[in-house]
C-alpha cells in the first residue's frame, strides 16, 4: 500500500450558492499535480411539499362474487401522492 502524497502547498477555495429549494456548497483543495473536490447538495431545502391526484389500486379482493364475471368490480385502495423529503448528496471529485 501506497504512502500519502506529502502536502506542500495547498490552495482553497469555497462556494456557497443557494437557489430556491436547492443549496449546496463546494469546498476545493488544490495541490500540486491534482484537485481534491468536496461537495454537500441539499434538494428541496424548504421540504415543500408537491400534492398529486391520488392514484387507485387494485387490492385483489372482488367486492361482488357472486356476480357474472363481467360485472364483477375489485376492492380499489388509494394511495395519496404526497412528495417532500429533503434529499442531501455528498461528493468527492478528484482531478489529476
Amino acid at each position: 500500500m501506497g504512502s500519502l502524497p506529502t502536502i506542500t502547498s495547498v490552495t482553497m477555495q469555497s462556494v456557497y450558492r443557494v437557489m430556491p429549494n436547492w443549496m449546496w456548497v463546494d469546498k476545493e483543495f488544490f495541490f500540486k499535480r491534482w484537485r481534491l473536490g468536496l461537495y454537500l447538495d441539499l434538494q428541496n431545502v424548504t421540504v415543500s411539499k408537491l400534492r398529486q391526484p391520488d392514484v387507485f389500486m387494485s387490492t385483489g379482493v372482488v367486492s361482488n362474487p357472486e356476480a357474472p364475471l363481467e360485472e364483477q368490480r375489485y376492492v380499489m385502495r388509494r394511495i395519496e401522492q404526497i412528495s417532500g423529503t429533503l434529499l442531501p448528496t455528498l461528493g468527492v471529485t478528484v482531478e489529476f
